[in-house]
């Protein structure tokens, strides 16, 4: 199953990725201002997903309840 993000969530991680593909290109005399715009946006890591062991509905790691069936999910450890 798909993970539905919210559109806030989506724009995030469209700009991880348009961000690590414009790292790759980049002169080495750039790589401050890059650092600095990457540390300024704060965008932390992509989420970690898991799939709902009741409804399989896939959604965030950390989650207690499921966004679909509203199933009690243990965080993992």
């Amino acid at each position: 199953m798909v993970h539905e993000q919210s559109p806030a969530e989506a724009t995030r991680s469209r700009l991880r990725i348009n961000l690590a593909a414009l790292a790759k290109g980049l002169p080495a005399a750039t790589q401050g201002a890059y650092d600095e715009l990457v540390k300024d946006l704060d965008l932390g890591p992509e989420p970690e997903l898991r799939d709902c062991p009741h409804c399989k509905h896939t959604g965030l790691k950390a989650a207690t309840r499921c966004g679909r069936c509203w199933a009690k999910l243990t965080p993992p450890a």
